[in-house]
C-alpha cells in the first residue's frame, strides 16, 4: 500500500518518518524501532503513536513509501509472548 509519510532528516541525511498519512488517516510516530538499508531502498520499524507496529520501505530515488507490514499492538504482543515462550520450552 502506498502511503505519504512525512519526515525529518537523520544526522546522516536520511529521511526519518514522523508521521503516516493513508486512508484519511494520520498516525504520528512515537519511535523508530530499527531501520535498515538496501542498494536503493531502506527500511523502517516504527511504533505509531497508536501503538501499533509499522514497517516502511522509502524507495529514495523514487520518493515513494510502502505499507510493507502493518501489526496491531495485541497481534505484536502475542508474537512477542509466543517467542518468550518457545525460549523457555
Amino acid at each position: 500500500m502506498d502511503i505519504r509519510v512525512d519526515t525529518t532528516l537523520d544526522p546522516d541525511g536520511a529521511p526519518r518518518p514522523r508521521r503516516l498519512c493513508f486512508d484519511d488517516r494520520r498516525i504520528d510516530v512515537a519511535e523508530v524501532r530499527d531501520r535498515w538499508d538496501g542498494r536503493a531502498y531502506r527500511y523502517y520499524k516504527l511504533i505509531g503513536e497508536d501503538r501499533n507496529v509499522y514497517i516502511l520501505r522509502c524507495d529514495e530515488p523514487q520518493n515513494k513509501w510502502t505499507l510493507v507490514l502493518y501489526r496491531s499492538e495485541a497481534e505484536e504482543a502475542a508474537q512477542l509472548h509466543g517467542r518468550d515462550k518457545q525460549r523457555f520450552h
